[in-house]
């Protein structure tokens, strides 16, 4: 039957035994590299997930930062588009309120110049004049006198 160990098949014990012992200490390290490689292993894998998960989360919060940066901006377009709206809107209706005005105005000085250079002004006339005044003060936007009649 042969030795379990090489180291038993020679005669010099002594120099076996140191072998053994550098075996042993050769095996330690070994394992000892083994064990420290995997915890390292793990650790980098630890590493490489967080990196991987703030990678992700910063693509998301970069997401969310456009989408509330969009609605931001749509909200302002949404203000400054009404407010657009509301000056061309004004600019519109008082282009229209002084064409109206001015032919209002035409109008009652062509129904009060033929009268103007009459001595005696007739019924009809008075009316005439009362009728083209009612419409020239049609034009003017309402108001309430100091007696607080709406006018």
């Amino acid at each position: 039957m042969e030795p379990l160990f090489f180291w038993f098949e020679r005669e010099d014990l002594e120099m076996d035994w140191v072998n053994l012992v550098a075996y042993i200490v050769y095996a330690l390290v070994v394992g000892a590299l083994v064990v420290d490689n995997i915890r390292l292993r793990i650790r980098r894998r630890r590493i490489v997930n967080d990196a991987l998960q703030l990678a992700v989360d910063k693509v998301m919060l970069m997401q969310k930062l456009q989408e509330i940066a969009s609605r931001e901006d749509e909200k302002t377009i949404e203000k400054s588009d009404g407010f657009l709206k509301f000056i061309s809107d004004s600019r519109d209706w008082a282009f229209t309120y002084i064409e109206k005005t001015q032919n209002k105005i035409i109008e009652f000085g062509d129904a009060l110049e033929p009268l103007l250079y009459e001595d005696f002004l007739a019924k009809e006339d008075i009316d005439k004049i009362a009728a083209a005044y009612a419409d020239l003060l049609e034009v003017l936007p309402e108001y309430i006198d100091p007696k607080g009649n709406i006018k």
